[in-house]
């Protein structure tokens, strides 16, 4: 199915629910890359055109989205709207860098690295809520944290963030700090710089705490009721994407169960590397009486052997790429292939 389709979604926040969501069709765009810029467009009109005021939208780190929200913005700027703030996801962002300094510890004289990646990374989301808003302030925050690995807590040249929040730290730490010019201090930097300063230049996306974990849970559900293993028509991605995104709306929101004492009920969750345990909330069993609600619909429908009009949308008019061609000769075909092979034999004598 993904092969073919892929579904994307926009999803309210604060009530975590599903908004707004389309199947898009390869055939909807000149390759596959475009098909995410595409549908997010798309979806933003949609809401656009029913009056939805739309402040910030977050999504990866994708150029292609990027490059939207900037034409999005032009033509709203156009007609005196205000601008969308497009924010990044800040655990995809600290994820990247964290993938780099992991790469980089590999090394034998970037050992020392391996024991400060969970403070940079700490350090990382400290930066954007502390910033408040401020991509400046955020900058210098991401570019004083080799200098608090080395030991070095005072910034006097910054504008903004000119020393570090923390009280004095405890003597005789094991953690050995960095020194700086040294490989493994140049391998930090090179981590939160990015290529040619490319994450450096993102802070700008960042100045907000925005996640897209909810939009991760959702598509964990939709594998479920579209399978990739199995491939499904257009209309039928498209019921299976508003059956998950229904399943999802219902459930997001349940609460946690209770102890015999009132208290919410947690188990323990192992990390993937098996080292360190978190708690998590036990919710209730999920709600599935909206199943019963369409069966119920079905049911009466067979009854009154009365047909239901529903128009699903598969945007047919948007697929301007892969139309179908009539069907040549065979004939026609195989003369066409044996002028084209790459395998020619002299003929025999």
């Amino acid at each position: 199915m993904y092969f073919t389709y892929l579904c994307f979604s926009l999803i309210e926040s604060e009530s975590k629910k599903v908004i707004n969501f389309m199947v898009v069709e390869k055939t909807m765009v000149e390759y596959s890359s475009k098909m995410e810029a595409w549908a997010t467009k798309a979806l933003l009109i949609q809401l656009l055109d029913k009056q939805v005021k739309i402040r910030v939208l977050t999504t990866d780190r994708s150029p292609a989205l990027k490059s939207l929200m900037k034409e999005v913005n032009q033509e709203r700027k156009a007609h005196n709207d205000p601008a969308i703030k497009h924010c990044f996801d800040s655990w995809h962002f600290g994820k990247s860098i964290a993938k780099d300094i992991w790469k980089a510890a590999k090394l034998s004289k970037c050992i020392s690295l391996s024991c400060w990646l969970k403070s940079v990374k700490n350090q990382i989301y400290f930066g954007i809520v502390y910033c408040g808003g401020n991509a400046e302030m955020l900058r210098e925050i991401i570019l004083s944290i080799p200098l608090h690995c080395a030991g070095v807590h005072e910034f006097p040249n910054n504008s903004f963030f000119k020393k570090c929040a923390h009280g004095p730290l405890p003597e005789g730490r094991a953690k050995p700090y960095l020194k700086v010019g040294s490989l493994p201090y140049k391998k930090l930097e090179r981590a939160l710089r990015g290529h040619n300063d490319s994450r450096l230049k993102d802070l700008e996306h960042l100045t907000e705490i925005q996640h897209t974990s909810v939009n991760e849970q959702l598509n964990n559900l939709h594998n479920i009721y579209a399978p990739k293993h199995t491939f499904f028509g257009h209309e039928q991605a498209t019921v299976r994407g508003c059956l998950s995104a229904i399943d999802h709306n219902c459930n997001v929101n349940r609460p946690a169960k209770k102890e015999v004492d009132g208290d919410d009920k947690y188990e323990r969750k192992k990390s993937r590397d098996g080292q360190h345990y978190s708690a998590k909330k036990v919710k209730v069993a999920k709600d599935t009486r909206w199943r019963a609600e369409i069966l119920a619909e079905v049911v009466e429908a067979v009854r009154t052997h009365t047909e239901p009009t529903v128009k699903i949308p598969t945007f047919d008019n948007d697929k301007i790429y892969g139309k179908k061609l009539p069907v040549p000769d065979l004939a026609d075909v195989v003369a066409a292939t044996k002028a084209k092979s790459r395998f020619r034999y002299p003929s025999k004598q």
